[in-house]
């Protein structure tokens, strides 16, 4: 399977890359939550930046997935911001709403400036 995220840190907060294949079922995606959730659990008031500067195409099992990041990263009192996407990922946040219960930002350093 290919890499499907990376994660580094980056001024204080932690910078998860997601690299998603057009067609991702809810076995990889499960998989992806087993591991992307417990760095969560284990950085309680972290600040997370979730890049999608590598993601063309989202999903219900991929939108599902960063509704449960979200929740988890609130569950821990922590800040979350998504930055780098693509006009038709804006787009699918605006119609179905999703954009009211994240940070959207264009570029990762202003999602880094947003979340402090």
């Amino acid at each position: 399977m290919a890499e499907l995220y990376r994660v580094n840190t980056e001024a204080g907060a932690t910078v998860v890359a997601l690299f998603l294949p057009l067609t991702l079922d809810h076995d990889a995606t499960d998989e992806l939550a087993d591991k992307i959730l417990p760095l969560i659990e284990a950085k309680p008031g972290g600040q997370w930046i979730f890049e999608l500067a590598g993601v063309e195409y989202l999903g219900s099992a991929a939108l599902g997935f960063l509704v449960n990041v979200r929740q988890r990263v609130k569950s821990t009192d922590g800040k979350l911001a998504l930055c780098g996407l693509s006009d038709y990922l804006t787009q699918l946040f605006q119609d179905t709403s999703l954009e009211r219960l994240f940070l959207i930002t264009r570029t990762r350093t202003e999602a880094l400036k947003r979340l402090k």
